[in-house]
C-alpha cells in the first residue's frame, strides 16, 4: 500500500514528474515537403498524375519490391479496388479474418459480395491459415490476409492454400508499410496490396491509399475504376468507374514521408526489442 508521503510526491499532486519528455509529435513533415507543397500550392496543378504522383507511385513500387503502383484517395477504396480487379462480383464470397478494422468487411460489403469471418492466430492475431481454408466454400473468390500491428500472416500457407483451392489473395497492408515475408515486400506477395495512408499510418498523407501489383491486367483494371473509366494512356474503356484519385497534395505528404519511412522502421523495432526485454522480467503467466 502507498504511504501518504509517497502519494504526496507523486507528479499528480505536485512532486517531480518521473519521465520529463515528451513523445515527438505526429506527423512528421520535413522542410522538403514544405517547398514542393508551397510549388505546387503555386503552380495550381493539384489534381491527379502531376509529377510528384507520377514519381510516387514509382518510388513506392521500387520500395515495395512489386511492378506496379496506384495512388488513390484512401485505402478503404483501394481495397474495394483491389477485390473488383481480382474479379469479385455480387454474390461472391470474401474471407476476412475476425480481428480488423471495419473497411476490410466494409470494402467487400461496398461491391455487393458476401463476407465470411475467420478466425486468427493467437499468437501473430492474424489470419490463422487452418481456419480460412475451413471457411472455404464453393462460393469463395478471395481471402484478404490482413498484417496487423507489425506482424505478418502466414503468407507461405495461405498462398498455397490460396493457389490450390483456386481463390485470389488481397493483402491489407494498412499496417505493413515496408514488412517483409522471405525478403518479398507484404503487397508484392499476393494478387495485390491494398495500403492506407490514414493520418495513423507509418506512411501517411491524412487520407489516401495505394495498391501495388505484379499483375499488369490487375493495375490496369484499377486504373480504370479509379478514375471513371479511363485507362492510363486516357481512352474511354468499357468498365463502370469512380473518381477515387488522389491529388499532388497527398503525394508530396507521402514522397518526404518515404524518405525517413526505412530509419523510422529500424527505430520502432529497437523500441519494441527494449519494450519486449522489459517486459520479459516481469513475473505472470
Amino acid at each position: 500500500m502507498p504511504t501518504a508521503t509517497s502519494v504526496s510526491q507523486l507528479a499528480l499532486h505536485g512532486g517531480a514528474p518521473a519521465v520529463n519528455r515528451s513523445a515527438p509529435a505526429w506527423p512528421i513533415v520535413g522542410e522538403l515537403e514544405v517547398s514542393w507543397m508551397e510549388a505546387v500550392v503555386r503552380s495550381g496543378a493539384w489534381s491527379w498524375n502531376g509529377p510528384h504522383e507520377t514519381a510516387f507511385v514509382k518510388e513506392f513500387a521500387q520500395f515495395i519490391g512489386a511492378k506496379h503502383c496506384l495512388l488513390l484517395s484512401n485505402g478503404t477504396v483501394t481495397l474495394q479496388c483491389a477485390l473488383q480487379a481480382v474479379g469479385v462480383v455480387p454474390g461472391d464470397e470474401v474471407i476476412v479474418p475476425g480481428l480488423t478494422w471495419v473497411a476490410t468487411a466494409q470494402a467487400a460489403f461496398d461491391i455487393g459480395a458476401n463476407v465470411v469471418f475467420a478466425d486468427i492466430d493467437p499468437e501473430t492475431l492474424c489470419l490463422d491459415p487452418q481456419a480460412f481454408e475451413r471457411a472455404i466454400t464453393p462460393r469463395t473468390k478471395a481471402v484478404i490476409p490482413v498484417h496487423l500491428y507489425g506482424a505478418m500472416c502466414d503468407m507461405d500457407a495461405i498462398m498455397e492454400i490460396s493457389r490450390r483451392r483456386g481463390i485470389k489473395v488481397v493483402e491489407d497492408v494498412a499496417h505493413q508499410h515496408g514488412s517483409r515475408w522471405r525478403n518479398v515486400g507484404a503487397g508484392a506477395i499476393g494478387d495485390i496490396g491494398s495500403f492506407s495512408m490514414q493520418q495513423s499510418k507509418v506512411l501517411t498523407c491524412g487520407e489516401g491509399g495505394a495498391i501495388t501489383t505484379n499483375d499488369s491486367k490487375v493495375n490496369d483494371i484499377v486504373h480504370c475504376l479509379k478514375h471513371v473509366g479511363h485507362d492510363a494512356n486516357m481512352v474511354a474503356g468499357n468498365r463502370y468507374g469512380h473518381n477515387y484519385r488522389g491529388t499532388e497534395m497527398q503525394a508530396v505528404l507521402l514522397r518526404g514521408g518515404l524518405r525517413r519511412l526505412a530509419e523510422q522502421t529500424c527505430l520502432r523495432e529497437e523500441n519494441a526489442a527494449r519494450i519486449t526485454a522489459g517486459l520479459a522480467k516481469i513475473g505472470g503467466p
